[in-house]
């Protein structure tokens, strides 16, 4: 990764940033398996000690999938509320 690409990828606002969710616990299966990831203050979701700016592209990276795959993080990701998981999409919408 040249320079250039390292600024413009640090610069990238977390995509969770502007719903202002603050901290969270995510939570999420695949192939059987639970994963987890935590969305820190800013908005940047960590999966595995790597932060990434969208919840996307750490479920891709859960999945196993390159980044430039697809993947609905706000879709796949849970969040507890009210006791339960809901999808984060959920909160997103509030």
């Amino acid at each position: 990764m040249t320079k250039k690409q390292k600024e413009v990828k640090k610069a990238k606002q977390p995509s969770l940033a502007k719903y202002k969710l603050g901290a969270l616990q995510l939570y999420g299966t695949f192939n059987e398996k639970e994963v987890t990831a935590k969305v820190r203050e800013n908005g940047v979701v960590v999966f595995d000690s790597v932060e990434y700016s969208s919840p996307s592209k750490a479920v891709s990276v859960a999945m196993g999938r390159a980044t430039s795959e697809s993947v609905n993080g706000f879709m796949f990701w849970k969040v507890k509320q009210g006791g339960e998981l809901v999808a984060l999409d959920t909160l997103r919408k509030k």
